[in-house]
């Protein structure tokens, strides 16, 4: 992944190559590798135009970070079980398998749920009564 360089950086690249510092000197100052600001420089010299962003090739993203985040926390909350029903109530227009695969960069995986012991109330008392047995055991 490329490191950001903020537009004052690469304006201050600029008019330190432009006093007649070198690339090396500039990089080590910058704390960049000495070709990103020959890159920099031969990118922006002319034009001077920091705040210009490129429009991104290629086709956007239909599942945003937003809508990733959103997912992850309608998963962990238990609104949904699974990522079918997520994709049925929140993401109709979205496939499953790219909301899993979105999921899987996020460190979430599929498993099924252990379920829980159901404990009634008279489980709770006995067990309450064994721990003040044995509250002094340690």
């Amino acid at each position: 992944m490329t490191k950001y360089t903020s537009p004052t950086k690469k304006a201050r690249i600029c008019r330190d190559k432009a006093a007649g510092m070198s690339d090396a000197d500039i990089a080590k100052k910058f704390g960049l590798h000495r070709t990103t600001v020959k890159r920099i420089f031969d990118r922006y010299a002319k034009s001077e135009q920091y705040y210009e962003l490129k429009q991104k090739t290629g086709r956007p993203c239909l599942f945003t970070k937003h809508d990733t985040r959103h997912a992850v926390h309608a998963l962990a909350s238990g609104k949904v079980c699974d990522v079918a029903e997520l994709q049925r109530k929140h993401f109709p227009h979205i496939n499953p398998e790219t909301i899993r695969s979105r999921l899987k960069q996020c460190g979430l995986r599929a498993y099924v749920r252990r379920t829980k012991p159901y404990l009634s109330a008279t489980h709770r008392q006995k067990r309450l009564e064994w721990a003040n047995a044995h509250a002094h055991w340690t």
